[in-house]
């Protein structure tokens, strides 16, 4: 079932961080972190260690990166060709319903 996968604690992480403190931060994946220490971090992570991204430098967008990163570096892409059709229904869901809140405002 490729729905039934645990989500990386990294990734995790990252999402839970960004929502608390960065989802209003300008350049958020644009503008890079340190990438010493986000290289630091994926290494944490990689060896399972505790990582508290709370003390990171220049914070969000260290963090940012990281997730740019992670992603990035997986060997598998996160949107998998399996899945493929999945999405594309997904994206005509979304362009109905948009249609549908437009024709609804124009009357």
């Amino acid at each position: 079932n490729p729905f039934a996968t645990e989500v990386p604690r990294c990734i995790r992480d990252c999402i839970e961080y960004i929502i608390e403190n960065g989802l209003e931060e300008e350049g958020l994946f644009r503008i890079p972190g340190y990438m010493t220490q986000v290289k630091e971090l994926k290494e944490q992570y990689d060896k399972g260690m505790n990582v508290n991204l709370k003390e990171v430098t220049k914070g969000i967008h260290t963090v940012g990166s990281l997730l740019k990163y992670y992603l990035s570096e997986l060997t598998d892409p996160l949107l998998t060709f399996e899945l493929m059709d999945c999405f594309m229904m997904a994206v005509d869901v979304i362009k109905v319903c948009e249609d549908s809140v437009e024709d609804s405002l124009e009357v």
